[in-house]
């Protein structure tokens, strides 16, 4: 048993991250996007067992910061054309009026840009509340 309680044959979580954001010297520059991402996270998670890789996660986490609002989406690698909303972080931010509404909206346009599907994750799951027309 390791110091942590957990015992030797519990499988292990191998992460792994890079962030692009304020910090690191990408830029954004798209003139038709009235939001951008204050970062993008990609994680790759691995749940490692003896002789086998049991899962594996592998995907992009956008933040989007503003008036104090937060929302976070994240697409998987292997489905890539599809995005899933997060968020808002904080349920009163569902209450934010106008600026609440038009964040909302800006985030949607910018993700509607890049991503076929649209998810967000409700009470209940998630629910495609955008979808491209064929």
């Amino acid at each position: 048993m390791s110091d942590t309680g957990d015992t030797d044959d519990e499988p292990e979580i191998v992460r792994s991250q890079v962030i692009l954001g304020a910090d690191s010297d990408v830029t954004f520059s798209d003139p038709l996007d009235v939001i951008r991402p204050t970062s993008i996270h990609h994680h790759l998670d691995e749940l490692p067992a003896p002789d086998e890789l049991t899962q594996r996660y592998n995907y992009y986490v956008y933040h989007f910061e503003r008036d104090g609002f937060v929302y976070q989406a994240r697409a998987y690698v292997e489905f890539i054309d599809e995005v899933s909303i997060l968020a808002p972080l904080d349920q009163r931010q569902t209450d934010g009026g106008p600026k609440a509404e038009a964040f909302r909206h800006d985030v949607l346009e910018y993700l509607k840009r890049r991503f076929d599907k649209i998810d967000e994750l409700g009470e209940n799951g998630y629910v495609t509340i955008w979808s491209r027309p064929r």
